[in-house]
């Protein structure tokens, strides 16, 4: 998820990598909502500074900070404020009857 581009309000992805595995695995669909405000553990799209695209699992923090973490505990945690991360859309359900 490497291109920089204005996201429409709702629009389906696919997981590009597999930084939420077991669970979800490369090519898992989601259905994103660039409207939604995320939960804990929701799937969210989130991009770097460089302009870079992550789809990875949202947590919030105190003081509306939030972390984008994978499921790999060896992977540091994205920091909102830290790493410059921007939130840019929330995964409201699996795809195609994938729950």
């Amino acid at each position: 998820m490497a291109e920089a581009q204005t996201l429409p309000p709702r629009f389906e992805a696919a997981m590009p990598d597999d930084a939420l595995a077991p669970r979800t695995t490369r090519g898992t669909r989601f259905t994103f909502s660039t409207t939604a405000k995320p939960l804990d553990g929701d799937v969210v799209i989130i991009e770097a500074p460089t302009g870079h695209r992550y789809m990875r699992l949202f947590f919030a923090l105190s003081g509306g900070d939030w972390e984008a973490r994978t499921r790999d505990p060896a992977q540091p945690p994205l920091h909102s404020a830290r790493d410059g991360m921007k939130l840019l859309a929330t995964a409201t359900h699996r795809a195609g009857g994938q729950g």
